[in-house]
């Protein structure tokens, strides 16, 4: 019954959709200044995901995107669309939006790394979940810093 009452939501959310401007809303506002992405947002039934990497230099990066317990948001099996750009610099920044129709109890993170030599380290985790078609944050999380420990 629950598979049922979740794809009828997904169902209604992409009959209401208009995806194209959904994605470019995403492009226009899914953005900090620094180039990594804002909270993903719910328009209509869509869940909007932006993402970014941002090099640092030749072997380090940051980045963010949206992660679905096993998938990342461009893998997720209900994606209704994904576009990535990139922008033109003197380092790689590439843009990306995701558009994934929600259901209600659906959970998910916004992860947020820095990359280097090939190590992915998070920086921090937004963990949220759809509560009456709109987004509540579950809880934040960030790296313990850990001291020097003496004997």
């Amino acid at each position: 019954m629950m598979h049922l009452i979740i794809g009828e939501q997904q169902k209604r959310a992409l009959e209401g959709s208009e995806p194209d401007a959904l994605i470019e809303q995403g492009f226009k506002d899914g953005f900090k200044p620094n180039g990594l992405p804002h909270d993903p947002w719910i328009v209509d039934g869509i869940l909007i995901c932006p993402g970014a990497v941002n090099d640092r230099s030749a072997t380090s990066h940051d980045c963010g995107f949206v992660a679905f317990d096993e998938h990342w948001c461009w893998e997720h099996p209900d994606i209704v669309l994904d576009d990535v750009r990139y922008i033109d610099g003197p380092k790689r920044r590439q843009r990306s939006v995701s558009l994934i129709p929600v259901f209600e109890g659906l959970e998910f993170d916004l992860v947020v790394s820095r990359a280097s030599a090939g190590q992915h380290k998070m920086r921090s985790a937004t963990a949220f979940r759809v509560v009456d078609s709109c987004l509540e944050v579950v809880r934040n999380r960030t790296p313990k810093k850990t001291s020097g420990l003496r004997h």
